[in-house]
């Protein structure tokens, strides 16, 4: 008699655990329960697992005596045969929900009152204005955004509840001057049909002056404005009508920074809050000519167009690709706005010496000197550049914008010199192998002029550098004992960018390598830029050409890379393996993975991780447990292929805890303050409460950042926002979007999911998001595996990647690199390098025409 597989099923327990709820699970952790005769794990007992008993006979191997009467005889024999057929697919266990009805929360974004609609949010102060793409200066970030330059809204919408006006009442940490606040949007970059004021009594009032109790130091300027006129008509407001508004921040007196500011411009629609919009005419038109004199007037994208919920970006029309994952949600609460910039302080602070990432920002003194003693990278924006995805590094170049998980088997037991991750920096004092050259202790030069440095350190610094300029450093030759890769940093500054230095070795030849130089803010923002070059022994006297000028130099240095006392060595980029491939129509192709070497010791078992887009992470992780186990079905029970699986893992804080994994490419951590503590522990040397022992150590240290700063990054990190779905018109991505589900690939990247009402961030409660993704564990085959386990996880097993805004990847990250270690250039390469699970999905879209290929594609990017 054949065993049939049992059927799934998950429930809530009764059991509460301090204010956590325990769901008690009956799925498969990644094992067939109660099934000891499947001597091979296939999940079946059958010919494979007979052979294998026949060959223990007469034995006393434990495995196979399955009576326990210390023999391999024919009673085992009779219970494999009772046994035989599929393993029952039912094991039980307990999963903490991370949030449930007793867990503090912060208040709703929007609530309904018998006399009101009330919207509570934030704003930040901005450059331009949003439509204005000349400037390119709306979505990017100006200096001393944490301090003095968030507002607090709050709109009293009475005409929801059958009154006649919509109340706005703002709060800012400086006087405005004026407080100008702009509705009803009517023409151009920035004309409004109503610019409101406290000048002269135009509609905004201050009502109140208060100290502020939440921001000690801080004071509190209170302003109201009142609209029951609909402009440009000039009548009643109506259930229904749009409103955008803008606030503009004219700051009278700040402590830092310059004083004049534009804000966000929402659009209220009456009787329903914020949503997010687009400039629909603009968007619908069908030819380029059409656009270009379309009106920009705002209007709500349409639901399914909504991929972050109600907190969704609107479109974007000042031209900043690069800072498009940069922003807060759209919804974000009054609670969280001046955290979120305070968390995003600590986001781009280099934990060397407290720098800011961004010109003009005051270092986080007390955060210099917390890096190492080993580490990957210095900051949190250094390996999530624009908080996208990281681009691997040219051929002979180190990893440095990816974590290298090492183990000593595949199991994933820590690699005895390494660890769990590689490290390749140490932070300890410079040894012998490091020589640091002054920029102005030069031979000879041609062009170039010295100025004083204000540089930590101080001194003099090069300048003045055109093309063609030079620096020759003839009387400081720098030894290079043994031949191997070496890292040359340049320490820069430039105000205009696209700069190049051009290094040479005297007496010799030919470039050895050129570094790019950016701009970096101003001629004395400071930045360090690294060249590596693979040396052979002897002695060293450069010279520096100016291959493009517009740059100055403080100084350089040479350093063998993974040299320093404290580092573990360096994985280098040795080249790429290529698979090539055919599409259906014959059309060929090419896959490519990377090839590794090491510098130092070399780990048995390796897999590259790329750090990966921050954009909408609390909205997965405001998603409840039993939303995503409804997606599971580890046994293939609907035999569809698909065999998603949920990861358990224990709260690190209290292992005794089981958790639904969702964040890192195994699902290896349960929530967004783990993933940021992790982070710093293995990518900085930064400690924690959550992981106060480093890498490779036994005993804990001080927390380096504390449980309050955490809290901050976490706010951060949970309430960037997500772009809108765009070309929601266009037929090819219409089409595409038909093919993506004709294809099966909306069985793992599931479209639609519904948040929570129990998450402690008002803004993440009740939305209805379009992620494209299950958040669980798939097998995807032979081709993407790595060499490790990661706890329970196989090197085949991956976390089903969410697509919402992969569309916008190369203009966030200056180039395109998908899945786990950025092996696939394109969409079409990521797709054919499914395998396993996505093996159906993958053969369709191979084998599909051409023109059905493309359309998916183009809804692809349309996200």
């Amino acid at each position: 008699m054949l065993r049939l597989p049992s059927v799934r099923t998950f429930r809530f327990n009764s059991l509460r655990r301090g204010l956590g709820t325990v769901l008690a699970l009956a799925t498969t952790g990644g094992a067939w329960a109660d099934c000891p005769a499947d001597f091979d794990g296939s999940g079946v007992v059958d010919g494979n697992d007979l052979g294998l008993l026949l060959g223990a006979w007469n034995g006393d191997d434990p495995t196979f005596d399955l009576d326990g009467n210390g023999l391999v005889n024919g009673g085992d024999f009779g219970l494999l045969f009772a046994d035989w057929g599929p393993c029952p697919c039912i094991d039980t266990f307990d999963l903490e929900a991370l949030h449930d009805a007793d867990t503090p929360g912060e208040p709703d974004v929007l609530t309904l009152t018998d006399d009101a609609l009330i919207t509570r949010y934030s704003d930040r102060a901005r450059d331009r204005h949003a439509r204005e793409g000349q400037f390119t200066a709306y979505d990017h970030w100006l200096s001393f955004y944490w301090e003095q330059r968030v507002s607090e809204i709050e709109i009293e919408d009475r005409v929801a509840r059958g009154g006649s006006e919509v109340i706005f009442r703002f709060m800012v940490h400086d006087r405005l001057n004026p407080a100008e606040f702009r509705t009803f949007y009517a023409s151009g970059g920035a004309v409004y049909h109503n610019n409101m004021s406290d000048y002269l009594g135009q509609g905004v009032e201050l009502v109140e002056i208060t100290p502020s109790t939440e921001w000690p130091g801080e004071t509190e300027y209170h302003y109201e404005a009142i609209v029951d006129r609909k402009s440009p008509e000039n009548s009643p407001l109506e259930i229904g009508d749009r409103m955008e508004v803008e606030l503009s921040q004219f700051l009278q007196a700040p402590r830092n920074g310059r004083p004049n500011y534009y804000g966000t411009a929402f659009l209220y629609v009456v009787g329903e809050g914020i949503l997010p919009w687009y400039a629909k005419a603009r968007e619908e038109a069908e030819t380029p000519e059409e656009a270009a004199v379309a009106s920009m007037d705002s209007h709500p994208v349409p639901v399914h167009g909504r991929l972050g919920g109600r907190g969704t970006l609107h479109y974007q029309y000042s031209n900043e690709p690069e800072h498009r994952f940069k922003q807060m949600a759209g919804n974000i609460a009054m609670a969280s706005g001046h955290r979120f910039m305070h968390g995003r302080r600590l986001h781009h602070t280099d934990f060397s010496n407290g720098a800011h990432s961004e010109p003009d920002n005051p270092p986080l003194s007390e955060h210099a000197g917390d890096l190492g003693p080993n580490f990957l990278n210095t900051s949190c924006v250094a390996c999530h550049v624009n908080n996208g995805r990281s681009l691997p590094p040219a051929v002979g170049a180190p990893l440095i914008q990816s974590v290298i998980r090492v183990a000593v088997d595949a199991d994933g037991t820590p690699h005895p010199v390494l660890g769990d991750s590689l490290q390749p920096f140490g932070s300890d004092a410079p040894s012998d192998s490091i020589r640091r050259l002054e920029a102005e202790a030069f031979s000879a030069m041609s062009g170039i002029q010295l100025e004083t440095c204000s540089d930590v350190g101080g001194g003099e610094n090069v300048g003045y550098v055109d093309a063609g300029d030079w620096l020759e450093y003839l009387n400081q030759p720098v030894m290079i004992k043994t031949p191997g890769t070496y890292r040359i940093n340049f320490r820069v500054a430039s105000d205009v960018g696209g700069g190049r230095i051009d290094v040479r070795r005297m007496g010799q030849s030919g470039v050895l390598g050129s570094v790019d130089i950016p701009d970096t803010g101003g001629w004395q923002v400071w930045s360090t830029r690294s060249l590596d070059l693979t040396l052979p022994a002897g002695a060293y006297r450069f010279r520096l050409d100016a291959g493009l000028g517009g740059w100055n130099l403080n100084w350089f240095e040479v350093a063998e890379l993974g040299s320093g006392s404290g580092s573990e060595g360096a994985a280098i980029l040795a080249g790429w393996d290529t698979v090539d491939g055919v599409y259906g129509d014959g059309t060929p192709y090419q896959l490519r993975s990377p090839i590794v070497s090491f510098l130092g010791t070399t780990p048995e078992f390796h897999s590259i991780r790329n750090a990966t887009p921050l954009i909408g992470l609390g909205l997965l992780e405001a998603i409840d447990e039993e939303t995503i186990l409804a997606l599971a079905d580890p046994c293939d029970l609907d035999q569809d292929g698909i065999s998603g699986r949920p990861r358990l893992v224990p709260d690190p804080l209290d292992p005794s805890r089981m958790r639904l994994g969702r964040f890192s490419a195994k699902s290896g951590r349960a929530t967004i303050r783990e993933q940021i503590a992790r982070a710093l522990n293995r990518d900085m040397g930064v400690t924690t409460t959550m992981f106060p022992v480093l890498d490779g150590e036994t005993e804990p240290e001080t927390p380096e950042v504390s449980d309050e700063e955490l809290e901050l990054m976490n706010r951060y990190a949970a309430l960037l926002g997500v772009s809108a779905r765009r070309d929601l018109t266009d037929a090819e991505a219409l089409r595409g979007e038909t093919v993506f589900i004709d294809s099966g690939c909306n069985n793992c990247h599931v479209a639609e999911l519904i948040t929570g009402l129990h998450h402690p961030y008002g803004e993440l409660r009740g939305q209805t998001i379009r992620p494209y993704t299950d958040l669980l564990l798939h097998d995807l085959g032979p081709g993407l595996a790595d060499t490790l386990r990661e706890g329970d996880a196989s090197g085949a097993e991956w976390r089903t990647t969410p697509l919402w805004n992969i569309g916008l990847t190369e203009g966030v990250s200056g180039g395109r690199a998908y899945l786990h270690d950025g092996r696939a250039r394109t969409l079409e390469e990521a797709i054919l390098w499914h395998g396993g699970e996505g093996e159906a999905s993958k053969e369709a879209f191979r084998t599909m025409p051409a023109d059905d290929r493309a359309a998916l594609i183009t809804f692809l990017e349309s996200l």
